[in-house]
């Protein structure tokens, strides 16, 4: 179980990351 969340935290950390700035550019370009 530890090393299912240590693995779901490399992949949805970065994923996250990624997603928020995405999501601040696509509201810049928009505006």
């Amino acid at each position: 179980y530890d090393q299912l969340m240590s693995f779901g935290w490399k992949i949805l950390l970065p994923v996250a990351t990624i997603n928020a700035l995405v999501t601040a550019l696509v509201v810049v370009w928009v505006n």
